[in-house]
């Protein structure tokens, strides 16, 4: 699993937008009959007008804040910005290196230009990420040997740094992983977000294969030995030998295990056809067996139950009982499921902007169309998410907030000479002319 990678991003085809002359259009919050449907495009193409109208007048959207940090020369690391709801953090290098040295991070206000605080930090190497995670900003740093540096995002004090790549975090805990040289041993360690204390660490030889799934961990061998750990203590929960099926996967090859929503799930063949076999993860018992093809699909939790949708090419996404393993419902339209908050959503195929659209999670029916917009697909808490649109040929990106909850999409506004924009849980990023960064913010975060 990668840093901020979210789970199962698979490439689809290239959707032809057309030319964006005005805001995007809306559907309301149900589906209505196609004469009601024409009647609200017309009513939305006046609005329409008079914000295209607005948005010329000034560059500057009332909904919408707007802060730029100049560019570096070409040799220097590019400027990296985390945002959270409350800030934005710039890290860029001090001179022109582009290897170790110092590194300058500062954080901005939302709504203010003025610094709050400002900080050096030496590291490794250039910086490739950042997040902030609980109130801790999390700094990436190095390329063959990386390491992690946490820094309290209230006012930049130094907290830790340690060797290895941020897998994944939570309450309080952060999962390290580091490959030692030579690339034979894997050590992963499990340290608290804001001391960097060691809870406990685990060597695994680099031909084994760890997957974390929140509070478990399993070490899966490819002669089919499974080790479940408590990711808090480190303590082994359950481990065993299971069954692959009738033929399961010659040693050495992909894993063919994943873990989603509690369970182990096991590649194997019944006859000429590719199944998985569900184990729970407290202890390894059976559960059921399904028609899962592990090599070409993925399966993530999904509310109380699973979601399974396509890769290498596939497509359309199924629901599945998490207890027997059925089938719910299919359906084609979608690449991928994910849940806003309590609201289940479709994404349509991507690259590009895809179609995202609330979807009854029992039976998978269309409840409401939210339009076709470029999202990171990381949820915000209160299960907002912010999406974007560029103009076909032109530095023009319309930025939208969309409410799955309330079944509705906001234009915000329009960020100008931007390119490369990409959405994030609470701000947007773009490359400007010269090489500068614009980021752009909803006005609700500055209240």
């Amino acid at each position: 699993m990668s840093v901020g990678q979210p789970r199962r991003a698979a490439a689809g085809a290239v959707i032809d937008l057309g030319a964006v002359r005005d805001p995007p259009v809306l559907p309301g919050r149900s589906l209505a009959s196609r004469l009601e449907r024409w009647r609200t495009a017309a009513v939305l193409g006046a609005a329409a007008a008079v914000l295209a109208t607005a948005v010329a007048a000034s560059p500057v959207r009332v909904a919408l804040l707007e802060q730029t940090f100049p560019g570096v020369p070409a040799r220097t690391d590019q400027p990296i910005v985390a945002a959270s709801a409350d800030g934005l953090y710039l890290v860029r290098a001090r001179g022109a290196q582009a290897g170790p040295g110092e590194r300058t991070v500062i954080r901005y206000g939302v709504a203010g230009a003025v610094p709050a605080w400002q900080v050096s930090v030496l590291t490794s190497g250039a910086v490739y990420g950042a997040n902030v995670v609980e109130g801790t900003l999390l700094l990436h740093t190095g390329e063959f040997q990386p390491q992690t540096i946490a820094l309290r995002a209230a006012d930049g004090r130094f907290l830790w740094r340690r060797s290895g790549s941020w897998v994944q975090a939570g309450a309080g805990e952060l999962l390290l992983s580091s490959r030692a040289p030579g690339g034979r041993m894997d050590t992963y360690q499990a340290v608290a977000l804001t001391t960097g204390q060691a809870r406990w660490a685990m060597s695994v030889p680099s031909g084994e294969w760890v997957l974390p799934d929140r509070s478990r961990l399993v070490r899966w061998s490819d002669r089919g030995r499974a080790e479940v750990r408590d990711v808090r203590t480190g303590a082994v929960v359950s481990s065993g030998t299971l069954s692959r099926g009738e033929n399961g996967a010659a040693p050495g090859s992909a894993p063919g295990v994943q873990v989603a929503g509690g369970l182990l799930l096991v590649a194997g063949w019944a006859g000429d056809r590719p199944v998985a076999t569900a184990y729970g993860l407290d202890r390894l018992d059976r559960r059921w067996q399904a028609d899962i093809d592990l090599s070409s699909e993925a399966v993530d939790g999904c509310g109380a139950e699973l979601c399974v949708s396509g890769r290498k090419g596939r497509s359309g996404v199924r629901m599945l009982e998490r207890d027997t393993g059925r089938t719910r419902w299919a359906d084609d339209r979608w690449e991928q499921l994910s849940y806003a908050g309590s609201t289940l959503l479709g994404f349509g195929k991507a690259p590009g902007p895809a179609q995202i659209a609330v979807l009854d999670a029992n039976s998978g029916r269309q409840i409401a169309d939210l339009g076709r917009w470029e999202t990171s697909r990381s949820i915000a808490p209160d299960g907002r998410m912010l999406g974007v649109r560029t103009e076909p040929g032109t530095s023009r990106t319309w930025i939208a907030e969309l409410d799955p909850a309330a079944w509705t999409t906001r234009v915000l506004g329009v960020a100008r000479d931007a390119v490369g924009c990409q959405a994030g849980p609470a701000a947007v990023t773009c490359r400007r002319t010269g090489g500068a960064i614009g980021v752009w913010y909803p006005r609700r975060f500055a209240a």
